[in-house]
């Protein structure tokens, strides 16, 4: 079976071919843009095109289309070019190919204004039943593009089923009323009982009518949430919605009371799956009442911890740096990754079942966002090399590729309850908030003396200069962060009320310029009150571990993550470097995880310090500072833990020796009423894209020197007195 997927650079097109490519199964993405999803670019409307496309295929999903925001920026003609006559030249090409089954992405929009009742009529009920009234040229393109599909079916026995889908794009309300009146999580939750559905719950309809298609010969569904009305609340929601639910889910209001949010007073239709879930076999995941038990139990995504027996569920969100550049970096589109993460945990001091030691930890990745700046425009992981964009309105001056790309190297990320995050960067090194969109509200410079200044001037340059592009002059900053040094870590404290971010090593002037020198990095705690406008309010000195090499050589383990734990105490991940699987050393003498406890160190936030003065000039702290201090947690190159689970550190430098760069960590409850105090602590590694099999920027790659690194994840039971996660 090998699976053609149109619009694979659209959201659901991406989210298709993530989880067929996540399946193993063989599929072929088409678009018009490039994207890590797209292995054929091309038009639909292109014949030629769609022929050599279609060439091998046994199965297709239609989900390239114009859409309804469309109607503002394209004529009528694209419409019909791109929703009409692509859709005949892709049943066509299907016919010719014989094809064993074709699934259309249509939508519930079809039905117009037959969704919009009389004033004092009650709500539309909606089945596949009610006759569409098109509103537009959205509606109108797509009817004829149904009818195309249902004519196919029944002159050339083409199985094919439509999937008409409901809202499940995450941009907010193109209704100014609702817009402007409820956050966009709220109005999406509200939406969830009469005309929204999940993503993944989208992806699961496809692929079981792709399955389904030849037994049902053709087919018409509605693809949304599972209501919780009835035929006999019709009339009640259209004069009184918060009534009807709270009737329904007795406590509704409260929940959302707490959250701040509110009930849209009346709804004027419901969408009914019925007929998708008796013949699809469709059993959709996300409802109403599961956003109501996320409030409930605190979970701020519906994805949220869980557990099951012995088992636990949830999700991570982690960032993949800025692309493979082993030989210069290239325009990677920087991203947020969600993975869904199965933990089976065996019991502290047990021995992991025979043949199952690493099967404790099951990730798959579901999701994929892609940042854009403020203006709309991609960003990259190139080196942003001399360029800066000019400080604008409230943005501070931006690190800027030669493409006229905001540069973006992602490093750690706090997710926040609406969805929107936090990402700290080694180029600024700055912290940036992005909407849950992917798209960028605003940038939070440090202090002036980590920032990176050459000749006098700020310089972004890290070094790692794109293909045909010249290196820095000089290569390192004079005085700030160092070359791919910047705010590695970064954290919330529980409470909610500040972010901790940590620099990797000492700045430049403070004995940054030296491997063996660069012990005394900072950390900087922002108050969070107003995530748009940070405000740093405390600073202090963090001294990094330090070890002997291979050659007894005096060197700087450097920060690569946090997690804090309060606003006075973090966890801190330090490693060496160039060792681990996939390189040429093999044996890392540096893992470890600390405690670091800045209570009693000196607050330099606002002092000559973060004005240029160095704390620890040559690597000696300034007599007049106390810095944090650290106490061991945990050693993640324990030969006894590493030995339990199959894997080691060092020779034989195979798939089972830990990789270089131990990067991510995160904080799960192991929600045990008689263990308050126990978490899971999420240890995860930076593969780098140590793939042979890889592909970005629209090129496949190999990584030198054979290696192929996957994801890996450590998992330590920890208990830690007094945190509320």
């Amino acid at each position: 079976m090998t699976i053609l997927v149109t619009g694979s650079a659209g959201h659901l097109g991406e989210a298709l071919m993530r989880t067929l490519r996540a399946e193993s199964r063989w599929v072929r993405g088409i678009d018009i843009k490039p994207s890590a999803f797209t292995d054929m670019v091309g038009s639909i409307s292109d014949r030629a095109f769609i022929r050599q496309a279609m060439s091998g295929i046994s199965h297709v999903i239609h989900a390239a289309t114009l859409h309804k925001p469309h109607v503002a920026t394209h004529g009528n003609y694209d419409f019909l070019d791109t929703n009409i006559a692509g859709t005949l030249n892709l049943l066509e090409e299907a016919v010719a190919a014989g094809v064993a089954s074709f699934v259309f992405t249509s939508t519930t929009s079809t039905f117009g204004a037959a969704l919009t009742p009389a004033a004092g009529e009650p709500a539309a009920w909606v089945t596949e039943d009610v006759l569409p009234v098109a509103k537009n040229i959205y509606g109108v393109t797509k009817l004829a593009a149904e009818g195309l599909c249902e004519l196919f079916a029944r002159k050339s026995g083409l199985p094919v089923v439509i999937l008409r889908t409901s809202r499940f794009f995450p941009e907010n309300d193109d209704n100014p009323d609702i817009r402007n009146g409820y956050s966009a999580e709220n109005a999406q939750a509200n939406e969830l009982l009469h005309r929204r559905v999940d993503i993944s719950d989208v992806v699961s309809a496809h692929l079981l009518a792709l399955e389904k298609a030849p037994a049902i010969g053709f087919g018409r569904y509605i693809i949304s949430a599972t209501t919780p009305f009835s035929a006999s609340d019709l009339a009640a929601i259209r004069r009184d919605a918060p009534h009807v639910v709270e009737r329904l889910f007795p406590g509704a209001g409260a929940l959302y009371a707490s959250r701040g949010w509110k009930m849209f007073p009346s709804l004027d239709r419901v969408y009914v799956n019925e007929r998708a879930r008796r013949e699809l076999g469709w059993q959709p995941r996300y409802d109403f009442r599961f956003v109501l038990d996320c409030l409930r139990d605190n979970r701020d995504d519906p994805a949220a911890w869980s557990r099951d027996g012995a088992g636990y569920n949830g999700t991570l969100y982690l960032l993949p740096d800025r692309g493979y550049n082993a030989v210069g970096t290239v325009d990677y589109r920087p991203r947020l990754n969600t993975i869904s993460i199965g933990l089976t945990p065996t019991a502290p001091g047990a021995a992991p079942e025979v043949g199952k030691e690493q099967s404790g930890v099951d990730a798959k990745l579901v999701d994929s966002t892609l940042f854009v700046d403020d203006r709309g425009g991609d960003m990259t992981g190139l080196d942003p090399e001399s360029g800066v964009r000019p400080a604008a309105g409230s943005f501070p001056a931006l690190p800027q590729a030669t493409n006229g790309k905001i540069a973006l190297d992602n490093e750690a990320i706090i997710r926040m309850a609406d969805g929107s995050m936090f990402v700290s960067d080694e180029y600024g090194p700055y912290i940036y908030h992005f909407a849950a969109d992917g798209h960028l509200l605003s940038a939070t410079q440090p202090p002036k003396a980590l920032l990176p200044m050459r000749k006098g001037a700020l310089s972004f340059a890290s070094n790692n200069p794109g293909s045909g592009a010249s290196a820095p002059d000089p290569k390192d900053p004079e005085t700030g962060r160092q070359n791919n040094q910047g705010l590695e870590g970064m954290a919330m404290t529980p409470d909610g009320k500040f972010i901790i971010a940590v620099l990797q090593s000492a700045a430049r002037q403070d004995g940054g310029d030296s491997g063996s020198t660069r012990q005394n990095t900072r950390a900087m705690i922002y108050d969070a009150a107003d995530p748009d406008h940070l405000k740093l309010v405390h600073e202090y000195v963090v001294p990094l571990p330090v070890f002997k090499d291979a050659k007894d050589k005096t060197t700087i383990a450097a920060e690569s993550e946090i997690v804090a734990l309060s606003d006075k105490t973090f966890l801190m991940l330090a490693r060496d470097s160039g060792n681990g699987q996939g390189l040429k050393g093999d044996t890392s003498l540096y893992r470890k995880v600390d405690i670091v406890d800045i209570s009693a160190a000196t607050d330099i936030a606002g002092s000559d310090f973060d004005d240029g003065k160095p704390i620890a000039p040559k690597g000696v702290i300034d007599p007049s500072l106390t810095p944090a201090t650290l106490t061991p947690f945990i050693d993640l190159n324990d030969k006894t833990d590493l030995t339990r689970f199959g894997l080691h550190n060092g020779a034989p430098n195979d798939k089972n020796n830990l990789s270089e760069k131990w990067e991510a960590m995160g904080l799960a409850s192991v929600l045990d009423p008689n263990l308050p105090d126990d978490y899971f602590l999420f240890v995860a590694n930076d593969n780098d894209f140590l793939t042979q099999d890889g592909f970005q920027v629209g090129a496949a790659y190999k990584a030198d020197g054979g290696a192929d690194v996957d994801t890996m994840f450590q998992v330590f039971q920890v208990t830690l007195p007094g945190l509320k996660k």
